[in-house]
């Protein structure tokens, strides 16, 4: 019942939200994406009004405009569109389309645009249909416990508190582009997002080189809503390079997902969270694509909360990953 009045008095609340506001950096907090391509289904202008319509709620008056929040520039010269001197990065959503080279290079703020928003992009993109998106739910009884265990099981993850150390300047930031295929990954016998899962985590564990088990955040795109936008829950687990482990602890903790949607939608401990953490996975899934998408490099312009940011987008059997590596 309290969960109920807080979820009511706080309707338009969004700890994400109010989290990527709070941060302070020289620039907005941007995700930079790069795409290259064989074919799209339309006009790039046309593609994202149509994307504002259907990710922003037709009601909500502290949404961004199309017209006043977007710069899109689009040019047949292979070289303007490839010089970051002439990306403008001043509005929350800019993309530069290198027609002739096939390359469309994104600047979104993250105070707007969550993951849902890069799916239905995609999806407007290169007619493709995204999978696993969830739905906001809220059941009586069965919510209170989730978040009573949820919480319980944070308090025990925080002591396990041997931090990585981390990068000071932007400048020192690595990222890898990992790509593989569903087909390499067939001997794990399990689902095609836990294999796709252990498949990435278990390359940053290797990598990394620590000597205990990896602890993780996976987050979860829920449905956006009005006002909400970066609109997500997250699973905690462990990782011991074990694979049937980390299926048993990841279905074990599934959820947290709801139970962490749930507290964020009338509070905010991103950053606490995340300082928790050696590595933030995002996995994004779609039915189709792989013959239209040559390449997809996602990340951060800035440095984040935490040493390890995978983003990963499966198309077909074609798996994209992008990794920002900000440990030392």
């Amino acid at each position: 019942m309290i969960v109920w009045i807080l979820l009511y008095v706080y309707k338009n609340y969004c700890g994400e939200d109010e989290y990527q506001k709070s941060r302070r950096f020289e620039t907005l907090p941007y995700i930079y994406a790069k795409i290259s391509y064989n074919s799209i289904s339309n006009h790039l202008h046309d593609i994202v009004k149509s994307t504002f319509k259907e990710y922003f709620d037709s009601s909500d008056q502290k949404a961004i405009t199309y017209d006043e929040s977007t710069h899109i520039c689009e040019n047949e010269n292979e070289n303007d569109n490839d010089n970051e001197n002439n990306h403008l990065k001043e509005k929350s959503f800019e993309a530069y389309h290198n027609t002739c080279n096939k390359e469309i290079t994104f600047y979104l703020d993250h105070r707007y645009f969550s993951g849902l928003f890069f799916m239905i992009l995609a999806k407007q993109l290169f007619n493709i249909k995204p999978l696993n998106v969830m739905k906001e739910t809220y059941t009586p009884f069965v919510t209170e416990y989730y978040i009573v265990k949820f919480l319980i099981y944070m308090y025990f993850f925080q002591k396990n508190n041997d931090s990585i150390e981390m990068i000071q300047s932007k400048n020192e930031m690595k990222r890898e582009n990992y790509h593989f295929s569903i087909k390499e990954i067939e001997f794990l016998k399990g689902s095609r997002k836990y294999r796709v899962i252990y498949k990435i985590l278990n390359h940053v564990y290797l990598k990394l080189n620590i000597k205990r088990k990896l602890r993780v955040m996976i987050s979860i795109a829920f449905e956006s809503s009005k006002e909400r936008y970066n609109n997500v829950g997250a699973i905690f687990c462990f990782f011991d390079g074990n694979f049937d482990n980390m299926v048993k602890e990841i279905e074990r903790n599934k959820y947290q997902a709801i139970a962490s949607n749930i507290l964020q939608r009338f509070s905010n401990n991103g950053k606490k969270a995340r300082n928790l953490v050696d590595v933030v996975l995002s996995c994004g899934c779609f039915e189709g694509g792989s013959k239209n998408i040559n390449d997809f490099y996602v990340t951060y312009e800035n440095i984040a909360d935490y040493p390890v940011y995978c983003i990963s987008t499966t198309y077909d059997d074609d798996v994209k990953c992008t990794i920002t590596w900000m440990n030392k």
